[in-house]
């Protein structure tokens, strides 16, 4: 099937034009109220306390939203546009020279605790199969 360029920009465009007219079904504002960047600070700084306070000897906080967007086409028609949007942060420690991960979706104070203590447990458990621990260069650090 020969596909031209003329074509090919019409499909393209309906599906733009689809894309233009829909609208982000989760709204910022209600996904993350209140979570301005005094608040993302404050939520990274309890974070870091506590990964240091439990033995980590590096520690810090990602909040991410994750937007796709995504166009399904067969035989130059549209078949299918869809929207889909995800919140949430992840943890990462290093606790007796391995690596702890954990995240969630629910971004609240005790939420980031409970998280910042699933970490450094995963990174505990990690350290007792690790054969060579990670060491971080002494380097100068950047603002």
């Amino acid at each position: 099937m020969n596909f031209s360029r003329r074509g090919f920009l019409k499909t393209t465009g309906v599906a733009a034009a689809g894309l233009a007219t829909t609208h982000w079904s989760i709204d910022a504002a209600v996904h993350e109220p209140g979570l301005n960047s005094a608040t993302k600070n404050e939520l990274g700084d309890i974070a870091v306390a506590l990964a240091k306070k439990l033995g980590a000897t590096y520690g810090d906080i990602r909040i991410n939203r994750y937007r796709t967007e995504r166009i399904s086409t067969r035989e130059r028609q549209v078949q299918n546009v869809s929207l889909n949007q995800t919140f949430g942060f992840g943890v990462r420690v290093l606790v007796n020279g391995s690596w702890g991960f954990a995240a969630s979706s629910e971004v609240t104070p005790n939420e980031v605790r409970r998280v910042t203590r699933e970490a450094v447990d995963i990174a505990k458990a990690n350290a007792s199969h690790q054969r060579k621990r990670v060491q971080f260069l002494d380097v100068p650090g950047v603002k």
